[in-house]
């Protein structure tokens, strides 16, 4: 990602993640995005950020899903469609990456915060 998107990516490892969820920085200009989203610690991690006032990305690699597990978290947060976004991504295709920076980079300039959840299998590794 970094090579595709602007240069404001900051890369938050996950150990540190709730650290910067009780910081008092970010609002709803700060914009995150977390790959494999639609379920599991993605969909927490999501509403956790949600919750704190930033403007988030949920982004996974099935469309259906991903629209999901958007509705879900806004009726659960009561959430308005301009803090909560969905976006597909597989980060095992590189016309998906580069269709999805190439989207972030027109509409925000950038992101701030790219919590990367999406696992891929070594097998996959290659045929990426």
């Amino acid at each position: 990602f970094s090579e595709i998107l602007e240069p404001r990516i900051c890369r938050v490892p996950l150990m540190i993640l709730p650290f910067l969820l009780f910081c008092s920085v970010w609002n709803r200009d700060t914009l995150a995005v977390v790959t494999g989203a639609n379920k599991g610690i993605g969909l927490e991690i999501v509403k956790q950020m949600s919750l704190k006032g930033l403007t988030v990305v949920l982004t996974a690699r099935d469309r259906q899903r991903g629209l999901d597990a958007l509705s879900k978290v806004r009726s659960e947060l009561g959430l308005s469609s301009e803090n909560l976004i969905f976006h597909p991504l597989d980060v095992c295709s590189s016309e998906s990456v580069s269709n999805f920076s190439a989207w972030i980079n027109e509409k925000y300039r950038g992101l701030d915060i790219l919590v990367r959840v999406a696992r891929f299998s070594i097998l996959f590794l290659f045929s990426c």
